[in-house]
């Protein structure tokens, strides 16, 4: 599911943001990894660095977009820092998975349930039409005359 949840905060953050912004907010994703790792491994000064530099950067593109983008782009941010928070988390809760089963098996369990997700999101806030017919979410079918 959280991976259903990443695309989906994604998604719903480029509707306010650039794709530049939204790419480069996604670069942290590793960050976050090595920051859910901090209590399990001792960080060198090269990845303190990295993660200085990366989060500067970031800043500083955020600052021109929010100038000359407005407010609803600091919640595009943070549905899409949002996105990557749950890969990270993703990522570094589910790297048992990963060894015990194998990445193709874990990426094809995660595409499945996260193509359930988006099918049940589908029906449940779409009509679905078709030739000659309408399907409404609920089920209730109607001839287009």
């Amino acid at each position: 599911m959280a991976y259903y949840l990443s695309s989906f905060l994604d998604f719903l953050g480029l509707q306010t943001i650039s794709a530049g912004l939204e790419r480069l907010i996604l670069f942290l994703t590793p960050s976050f990894v090595l920051l859910i790792w901090f209590s399990k491994k001792k960080v060198s000064r090269t990845e303190c660095a990295a993660l200085v530099a990366s989060y500067l950067g970031t800043v500083f593109v955020f600052s021109y977009d929010v100038k000359t983008g407005g407010p609803e782009v600091i919640l595009g941010c943070f549905l899409v820092l949002g996105r990557a928070i749950f890969i990270g988390r993703y990522l570094t809760f589910s790297e048992g998975l990963f060894q015990r089963i194998g990445a193709m098996r874990m990426v094809a369990n995660a595409m499945c349930v996260s193509s359930a997700a988006c099918i049940l999101q589908f029906f449940l806030l779409q009509t679905v039409s078709m030739p000659g017919h309408r399907l409404s979410a609920v089920g209730n079918i109607k001839t287009l005359d």
